[in-house]
């Protein structure tokens, strides 16, 4: 049996500028900050409206923000 899995990813979020994203983002900033276009390209492509969005690690925060701001759980 073979799988297929979704297409490779490419670093296309890294064409998102930097300075992009909800203003709610840089009110809890620290050096090592995950950048919000990160979850927000991941989130665009490989969810569908209402999916939750689960992010272990959490940190400050960033990936529930962002998942928030574009209208997931």
């Amino acid at each position: 049996m073979i799988l297929k899995l979704h297409p490779p990813i490419q670093p296309e979020w890294k064409e998102v500028p930097k300075t992009w994203g909800h203003p709610f983002h840089p009110m809890c900033s620290y050096l090592a900050m995950f950048p919000p276009r990160i979850p927000h390209y991941f989130i665009q492509r490989f969810t569908r409206h209402g999916d939750r969005v689960l992010d272990p690690f959490s940190g400050r925060g960033t990936t529930p923000t962002q998942a928030c701001v574009e209208g997931q759980e």
